[in-house]
């Protein structure tokens, strides 16, 4: 059984605040979404890419694609930023616990274990205050991979693009080239939206998380 790391015995600010009650993620289901595209639509990603890469590689000068060597940068920042993003979420994960996984952990911080009531009270502050740090360092991992994999995405979008930019324009071509910029342009949207909540149709699109409706303090946990 191990021994949980000590709360240090003065400060203030958040190392008290996190004494008192679990830290509590918002919106609760951000974590989870971030290991979801960082171990499954970012890997799938990062593969189609790195293919497409073999495909533009051998293009000639005097290929169809106007570009290649262009369209080749951008998809070589997509592959390396989509790896990245899985790696910061690999990262990440190793930080994302709760509560109940923390007293899973340490059973023996609860006053039936052996320990009197002060004792277990002490104990379960060292355990938030330490669930509290965990979350402070996912939260810098999940950023990074959130950010890795918005930039591989519109990164993926400028490679493809370029690549359909032809030498001699078609119809075709034309209206591909409209479509793929509209979603590079509504995919831009998508990214800076969530920082822009002022804005009415950003409030539409994404509603503000509703807060649960209980004061932090009251989940003390499965102890006395």
């Amino acid at each position: 059984m191990g021994r949980p790391p000590q709360a240090p015995t003065s400060g203030g600010g958040k190392e008290d605040e996190g004494r008192r009650y679990w830290n509590v993620p918002k919106p609760l289901g951000y974590a989870a979404a971030i290991d979801g595209f960082g171990s499954v639509a970012a890997p799938l990603l990062a593969g189609f890419t790195i293919a497409l890469i073999g495909i533009t590689v051998p293009l000639s000068s005097d290929s169809p694609v106007r570009n290649p060597g262009t369209a080749l940068a951008f998809l070589a920042v997509s592959a390396l930023s989509l790896l990245a993003s899985v790696q910061c979420s690999m990262w990440a994960r190793q930080y994302v616990v709760k509560p109940s996984e923390i007293l899973d952990w340490w059973p023996d911080s609860h006053a039936d274990a052996g320990l009197d009531r002060l004792a277990a009270r002490s104990r379960l502050q060292d355990l938030r205050l330490t669930q509290w740090r965990y979350s402070k360092i996912s939260a810098t991992w999940l950023s990074r991979a959130r950010l890795s994999y918005h930039v591989g995405i519109l990164a993926l979008l400028l490679g493809v693009l370029i690549i359909l930019v032809p030498k001699h324009w078609t119809p075709s071509r034309v209206a591909g080239c409209i479509v793929l910029g509209i979603g590079f342009i509504a995919e831009v949207l998508w990214v800076v939206a969530p920082t822009r909540r002022s804005w009415p149709l950003v409030k539409r699109v994404f509603p503000e998380p509703i807060d649960i409706a209980i004061t932090p303090p009251a989940y003390e946990g499965p102890h006395p």
